[in-house]
C-alpha cells in the first residue's frame, strides 16, 4: 500500500518583518530528511495595504477595498514573474559544501521566462501572480490579485487578505532542485539563503478610470427627486457576466449627476462604499447597487437628480489611497518522497556570473575569461531604467562573439532583431535546454489587454546567447558590441555542468 507523502512547512531562520535594510533570509532543511524539492517551494508572506487619502470620507462606512498588486518599482507597468523578488540565491549542504550560488538571478530568470513561458502558460499561472496580466473581461483592469479577494455579487464584503503567500518553486531558482529525491541524512544540513529585491518591489493601487462598455458601463438609469433619500443605483447598461462587472462589495464609488428641475446645477459629487450588489440574467443584465447609507440627500431644494455617473477612485490621483506593502514572515514547503530510490549523485547545470559595465562606449569590445567546461555563455544588458530587462539601444545595433579567435556567429556581425540574431537566439538556448516557447522578445505591459501587450518599445527584451564547446584549460571569449546609444551595463552568465555526490 502506497503512503501519502507528507508536506512539512518550515519558517525560515531569519525573522521578519523584511525590508529595504533586513532583505537576507535563510531557509533550513534539517538533516534525516528525504524530499522532492521538484515539488517544493519558498513562500513569502506579504501583507498591502490602503489607507484613503484626499477623499470626501465616510468615516463611518469605512475604508475601500482597492485592487493590488506588486510592481517593479522603477517600471510599474512591467510584467514581472515572482522569482524577480529574489536578486542573489545560494544553496549549501553541511557535508559537501556549496551546492549553488547564481548572483543576480533576477536579471537571468526574467529574461529567460520571457521567451521559455508561452502566452498560453502566462494566463494559466496568473493565479501564482504577484504582477498578473489584465483579464481580458476585465471591464475595469482591476486584475487578479492573491492580494484581494472580490465578491461582485451578493452582501458577503470583499477582503484585504493578511495571508497572501508570493509562491517561488525551487526549481526555478536552481537547477539542483529539479531532482526529486534529496537525502538531507546523507548530505546532511541544506540552508538556502535568498537576497531580496525589496527596493525595486513596491505596490500599487491597480484599476483603470476608463468608462467601460464604450462609455456607457458606468452610466445610471432614472432619477431621483430632489429632497429624496436614496442608497440604490441601477446600470443603464446591461452586464452579460459578472466578469465583465467594474464593480465589487467594498468598492468606493464617487456619485456624480445634475440638477435639474428648481435646484440646477451640478449635483455635489458624493464619496461612499458599495455595501451590495445585485446582477441576474433575468433582469436584462443590469446591476444593482446598493451603498453603505443613502447616496442623494438633498432636502430643502426642489427639482430632481439627473445623469446620474459613477466613477472610480483612479490610480496615482490626489484621491487614490497611499499603498504599502510588508513582507512579514517566509516560508519553505517540503513534500518528503515516500519511497526514496536511494540516487547516489545528481547531475545538474549552474550558472558563474560576471558584470562589468560598457561606459557608454558606442564600439565595446572586451575579453571575459571562461572555465573549461562551460557550455553555454547568456550575454544580458540590464537597461539602466530598471536594471532587470535586457535591452539594446536603437535599430542597427549589433554584436559579435568570438571563442579562442573563432567566430561563434557565422562570421558575421549579428544585427538585433533579424533573423540570424533570432538563429543565434534559438541555438543557444536550445543547447542550455531551454526551448523558446515565446518569440515576442517583449517582457509585456500588465495594464493592457492581451492584442497589444508586447508591443510597448520600453519593455522590448534582447539577449546574446551562444553554446561553447569543453576545453582542457581556461578559453578566451571575445565579446563586441556596436551600439549607437553606447553599451551600459552588462552580466554574463556562464552555464557550467555539476555533479552532486553523496
Amino acid at each position: 500500500m502506497s503512503v501519502a507523502p507528507k508536506i512539512i512547512k518550515l519558517n525560515s531562520l531569519t525573522a521578519g518583518p523584511f525590508n529595504t535594510n533586513q532583505n537576507i533570509v535563510e531557509f533550513e532543511i534539517p538533516e534525516g530528511m528525504n524530499v522532492s524539492l521538484r515539488d517544493s517551494y519558498l513562500a513569502f508572506n506579504c501583507v498591502i495595504t490602503t489607507a484613503e487619502t484626499g477623499i470626501n470620507l465616510n468615516a463611518a462606512n469605512g475604508e475601500g477595498v482597492y485592487p493590488v498588486n506588486l510592481v517593479w518599482t522603477t517600471a510599474p507597468l512591467l510584467k514581472v514573474p515572482n522569482i524577480s523578488l529574489i536578486r542573489d540565491a545560494s544553496i549549501t549542504s553541511e557535508r559537501r559544501g556549496q551546492i549553488e550560488n547564481i548572483r543576480h538571478l533576477d536579471q537571468l530568470k526574467t529574461n529567460l521566462g520571457y521567451y521559455s513561458e508561452s502566452i498560453v502558460a502566462q494566463a494559466g499561472n496568473k493565479y501564482l501572480d504577484m504582477c498578473p496580466f489584465r483579464e481580458d473581461n476585465d471591464a475595469a483592469a482591476q486584475t487578479s490579485s492573491i492580494f484581494r479577494e472580490f465578491q461582485k455579487n451578493g452582501d458577503a464584503p470583499s477582503r484585504n487578505l493578511t495571508i497572501a503567500p508570493i509562491q517561488i518553486a525551487l526549481e526555478d531558482m536552481f537547477d539542483f532542485c529539479k531532482t526529486d529525491e534529496f537525502d538531507t541524512g546523507r548530505a546532511g544540513r541544506t540552508t538556502i539563503r535568498c537576497r531580496l529585491n525589496l527596493d525595486k518591489i513596491s505596490a500599487v493601487q491597480t484599476g483603470n478610470p476608463s468608462v467601460p462598455m464604450n462609455g456607457e458601463g458606468l452610466k445610471m438609469s432614472g432619477s431621483v427627486a430632489v429632497g429624496a433619500s436614496s442608497d440604490e443605483l441601477q446600470t443603464a447598461a446591461s452586464y452579460k457576466s459578472l466578469e465583465q462587472s467594474p464593480f465589487h462589495v467594498g468598492q468606493r464609488i464617487l456619485v456624480n449627476g445634475a440638477m435639474a428641475g428648481g435646484a440646477g446645477g451640478a449635483f455635489p459629487q458624493k464619496s461612499i462604499l458599495i455595501n451590495s450588489i445585485g446582477w441576474s440574467d433575468q433582469n436584462d443584465g443590469k446591476i444593482t447597487i446598493t451603498t453603505e447609507g443613502n447616496w442623494v440627500e438633498t432636502a430643502g431644494s426642489t427639482g430632481e437628480i439627473t445623469e446620474i455617473v459613477v466613477a472610480f477612485v483612479a490610480p496615482g490621483t490626489a484621491n487614490s489611497p497611499a499603498v504599502s506593502m510588508s513582507i512579514n514572515y517566509a516560508e519553505i514547503i517540503l513534500k518528503e518522497v515516500s519511497n526514496p530510490q536511494g540516487y547516489d549523485e545528481i547531475s545538474f547545470n549552474t550558472f558563474g556570473t560576471e558584470q562589468t559595465n560598457g561606459n557608454a562606449l558606442t564600439s565595446y569590445r572586451n575579453i571575459f575569461t571562461i572555465e573549461p567546461e562551460a557550455t553555454n555563455v547568456l550575454v544580458l544588458l540590464p537597461q539602466a531604467a530598471n536594471g532587470l530587462i535586457s535591452k539594446i539601444g536603437g535599430a542597427g545595433c549589433s554584436y559579435n562573439l568570438r571563442l579562442n579567435n573563432e567566430d561563434l556567429t557565422d562570421n558575421r556581425e549579428v544585427v538585433w532583431g533579424t533573423t540570424l540574431d533570432k538563429d543565434r537566439v534559438n541555438i543557444g538556448l536550445t543547447n542550455m535546454g531551454v526551448r523558446p516557447r515565446n518569440l515576442q522578445q517583449n517582457g509585456g505591459a500588465t495594464h493592457v489587454i492581451s492584442g497589444n501587450r508586447y508591443t510597448d518599445g520600453d519593455f522590448e527584451t534582447r539577449i546574446i546567447a551562444a553554446p561553447l564547446r569543453i576545453t582542457t584549460q581556461q578559453k578566451l571569449l571575445q565579446v563586441s558590441i556596436d551600439d549607437q546609444n553606447g553599451t551600459g551595463a552588462i552580466s554574463m552568465f556562464k552555464e557550467l555542468p555539476r555533479v552532486f555526490s553523496y
